[in-house]
């Protein structure tokens, strides 16, 4: 989808997966394909992504915490309960942090 891979995962990278491009390739990818389309259409038709099982999202930012961090939901179907936190600090968050100690 245009991205080099020192771009690592650019945006929308995940639309081939959600419209089952690779199903209809047979690439590498197909059973992971099918996870997310079945995930996003359980999700369209009763708003759990997981076949009806407890799903719950987790907070994007924590209230009361004293360094609150973003936090992102793997949708990588085998640990659908994997939550990764700190995704930025050694990009993003490390850039403006050395940036500012150095002025």
């Amino acid at each position: 989808m245009g991205c080099t891979a020192e771009m690592g995962i650019c945006h929308a990278s995940e639309l081939e997966h959600v419209f089952g491009l690779p199903v209809l390739m047979h690439s590498d990818d197909m059973a992971f394909s099918e996870s997310v389309v079945k995930m996003w259409t359980n999700f369209a038709k009763t708003g759990k992504p997981m076949d009806g099982t407890a799903f719950k999202w987790p907070r994007l930012i924590e209230a009361g915490v004293a360094d609150p961090v973003s936090k992102i939901k793997e949708i990588n179907p085998s640990t659908p309960d994997h939550i990764i936190e700190k995704l930025f600090a050694k990009t993003c968050d490390g850039f403006w942090r050395d940036y500012f100690n150095e002025i």
